[in-house]
């Protein structure tokens, strides 16, 4: 298991977990709706409930990435979702471009 753990602005984030050749741990920002549901379920049980839970994204079949301006994250996109995560464009662009280095490198064995 791989991490790229990069600075940003004097802060210290939590790395990014490549797991395996393409499979990247990041921590998916909820949309507002899902975010009200998480913090009334708290309210309600009592429950510690996470805000930025995290998820396992396959780099392998991401088509594009965007810098996300709102929440200052990033926006994942494949050929049928997209998913906002709290991690800045540039790291994911590090792992992104490459898993894609690593698998051009295995196509050419």
């Amino acid at each position: 298991m791989n991490s790229w753990n990069q600075p940003t602005a004097g802060k210290n984030h939590e790395p990014i977990r490549i797991i395996g050749r393409s499979i990247a741990v990041l921590h998916k920002i909820l949309k507002e709706g899902d975010l009200l549901k998480a913090m009334r379920k708290r309210d309600i049980y009592g429950e510690p409930v996470k805000m930025e839970p995290s998820i396992a994204i396959d780099f392998t079949t991401v088509t594009s990435i965007q810098e996300d301006y709102k929440n200052g994250g990033t926006i994942i996109m494949d050929w049928k979702m997209a998913v906002v995560v709290k991690e800045k464009f540039a790291d994911v662009l590090e792992v992104w471009t490459d898993v894609y280095s690593r698998m051009d490198d295995m196509q050419s064995i």
